[in-house]
């Protein structure tokens, strides 16, 4: 049976997540969940992108066919920009850790006024599909993982032991607790 990573914990490593760790958990992430295969774009391919604004990737089976993934506050002055970078591309896919507010209606309102297929696929849409396959959970495992070991060692710490007549230390801190609830305190 597959692990389920809850949604706060996706949310957690989003909201966590640097540029380069979320553009690789990005493509291995959205190439698993639609079939297909990316190809990185570079040099003067891109039409002039660079690292600052995120990796470019075309659709190995679909020319003109564009993704990148980024952790930029403002969705759509980043897709403005890339949009004007590309050379007459036919659709853009923008996967954003952010949430956007809104999104069905800026793809809309982008893909009328640039006049490009725009698709947006925020933090939310990450989070409800994350758990889709074995190869969606893989692709959060080696990225985003990290940003969450830290949740492990939540509630980890025990001050009172286990003793050989009571398993689990929980019932003092209960009766502790309903003692002072008696007591008026």
């Amino acid at each position: 049976m597959q692990r389920h990573i809850p949604a706060d914990v996706v949310r957690i490593a989003l909201d966590k997540a640097e540029g380069f760790p979320f553009e690789r958990f990005a493509i291995a992430f959205y190439g698993s969940l639609i079939g297909t295969s990316f190809t990185p774009l570079g040099g003067t391919k891109d039409g002039g992108a660079d690292a600052r604004d995120g990796t470019l990737y075309e659709d190995g089976t679909r020319s003109e066919h564009y993704y990148q993934a980024s952790v930029e506050a403002d969705a759509q002055a980043k897709i403005r920009r890339t949009v004007v970078r590309l050379r007459d591309p036919k659709r853009l896919t923008y996967l954003t850790s952010r949430t956007v507010k809104y999104s069905d209606r800026i793809e809309r309102a982008l893909t009328d006024e640039l006049d490009v297929t725009i698709d947006i696929r925020d933090g939310d849409y990450i989070a409800l599909h994350v758990n889709d396959d074995a190869s969606t959970v893989l692709a959060f495992d080696e990225h985003l993982r990290h940003y969450t070991e830290f949740l492990r060692q939540v509630g980890a710490s025990t001050l009172i032991t286990p003793s050989r007549h009571i398993r689990s230390p929980a019932v003092y801190v209960f009766l502790s607790n309903e003692i002072e609830r008696r007591q008026g305190d």
